[in-house]
């Protein structure tokens, strides 16, 4: 290899989307921001449709959009190949060839290998992306609620901490 990257600005990329989250659309935005020509699919029926929970997805569609980013719906990923890729259409069955790289999103798997070199070597619990990729706001949970229960043994069928909840009084 001659020191250049495989895929310069200007080059096709396709980002394929089956996480319906927010994760497809930034890494499309980057890509777009850095010259390259940008295809966003997903078998959904809008981009980041998980998204519309969080009052967010008008507003990423349209980001993508001026950006210049083409937006593929109800398109599913049905083939890598050397050349570039195929996408079918969820509803016709229709295929489509696209030139370049694919970035997928898809599989939120875990990363628990820390968690498995020191478990029985020290006192160890799994948390957070441990269990499989999620949102930051789940990681700031999920790390409150350990900090909650450092010193508590854990009882897996019941409240693992104390709330109190108030009624008030009309």
């Amino acid at each position: 290899m001659d020191g250049k990257r495989p895929h310069q600005p200007g080059s096709a990329v396709t980002v394929y989307d089956d996480d319906h989250y927010y994760m497809a659309s930034v890494i499309a935005e980057q890509l777009a921001s850095e010259g390259y020509r940008v295809t966003l699919a997903t078998p959904g029926m809008c981009v980041a449709s998980w998204t519309e929970y969080t009052l967010e997805q008008r507003h990423i569609e349209k980001r993508l959009l001026n950006m210049g980013v083409e937006i593929l719906t109800r398109h599913e990923l049905s083939a890598v190949e050397a050349a570039g890729l195929r996408l079918a259409d969820t509803l016709t069955g229709d295929t489509r060839e696209h030139e370049g790289s694919v970035v997928s999103v898809t599989a939120r798997l875990p990363r628990d290998e820390l968690f498995d070199a020191l478990k029985g070597k020290i006192p160890v619990r799994r948390i957070g992306d441990c269990f499989g990729p999620s949102i930051i706001a789940a990681a700031v949970y999920e790390g409150h609620r350990y900090a909650r229960e450092f010193d508590v043994e854990i009882d897996p069928d019941g409240v693992p901490f104390n709330r109190t909840r108030y009624e008030l009084q009309h």
